[in-house]
């Protein structure tokens, strides 16, 4: 017989008295009543915690999706830079011209501060009426592209702005009360 097989016989002949059996016992954490649906609680909450990591992760995909399909379609009505229908430097009069729109065309964001209105058009975004308001930044000169429309369905879902490029185009977008503001600058080459 070889050694291995020796060492192996001996160790499973070797049977612990009941005083040692008593203490590993004595040992060992008292089962609560409960004890068969700790298990199923535990699986549960485990659960519960995966579906709302899975939840969470999902949302945030759709989001970042959602703004990048967004800043796509601003991009593209941007670089098309289509005729005014209005030319108008007051954000009031302008909407006053424009009467099939039924909100307010003016921001308070600060980002918009440095630059001159020079007319608007309607245009479309996200199959909503839109007006598409061409601004020229006061420094340089640069003409830029600001969307404003009704922040509805999947607009009002965007709670945070967000910046996004898209091809040559930068988009900064926001919500401010019940609109959806979209500032479109074509990036320096």
């Amino acid at each position: 017989m070889n050694f291995k097989k020796l060492i192996k016989s001996h160790y499973d002949a070797q049977v612990p008295s009941k005083s040692l059996m008593k203490q590993i016992e004595a040992m060992q954490p008292e089962q609560s009543s409960n004890s068969p649906f700790l298990p199923i609680l535990s699986r549960g909450l485990l659960a519960a915690a995966t579906l709302v990591i899975l939840s969470a992760s999902a949302w945030w995909f759709w989001i970042g999706s959602l703004q990048q399909s967004i800043a796509g379609e601003i991009a593209m009505h941007h670089l098309e830079h289509k005729a005014l229908d209005v030319v108008e430097s007051d954000y009031a009069v302008l909407a006053s011209k424009m009467p099939r729109l039924n909100f307010d065309l003016d921001s308070s964001h600060s980002r918009l501060s440095s630059y001159r209105l020079e007319g608007g058009r309607y245009c479309a975004l996200r199959q909503r009426l839109a007006a598409q308001l061409r601004i020229r930044h006061i420094e340089s000169g640069r003409e830029d592209t600001l969307y404003v429309v009704p922040a509805r369905g999947e607009l009002k879902r965007i709670t945070r702005a967000f910046t996004k490029e898209a091809g040559d185009v930068t988009v900064h977008a926001w919500n401010e009360g019940n609109r959806f503001f979209a500032l479109a600058q074509t990036n320096e080459i």
